[in-house]
């Protein structure tokens, strides 16, 4: 059975997925050379990629893909392939991954 966790603030879920997360793509990259990312839009996952844009990850070998997409401009405000540039795959600088449409 599945173990169910709780937690009372998101900072608290963070502090400990993050590092899981990291890992699994660490892992991901060494087994395969490289990892991939599936991740939803919308403005709840932004902490997310903030965090991880600033781990120590090779980006070039991490390929982001959306789960869900809007049928906008990729530089449309509503667009969740922005909202991941922005926060994620460009997040000063760091992360050089790239972002794929489904």
């Amino acid at each position: 059975m599945a173990e169910v966790r709780r937690f009372t603030s998101d900072d608290g879920l963070l502090a400990e997925f993050v590092p899981l997360l990291v890992a699994q793509l660490q892992a991901a990259i060494v087994a395969r050379g490289q990892a991939y990312l599936v991740v939803s839009g919308g403005r709840t996952p932004l902490p997310l990629f903030q965090q991880l844009a600033q781990a120590p990850l090779d980006w070039s070998r991490v390929t982001v893909c959306l789960a869900d997409e809007r049928w906008v401009a990729a530089d449309h405000d509503a667009s969740n392939e922005r909202l991941v540039r922005e926060h994620l795959v460009n997040a000063k600088g760091q992360a050089k991954g790239q972002a794929v449409k489904p």
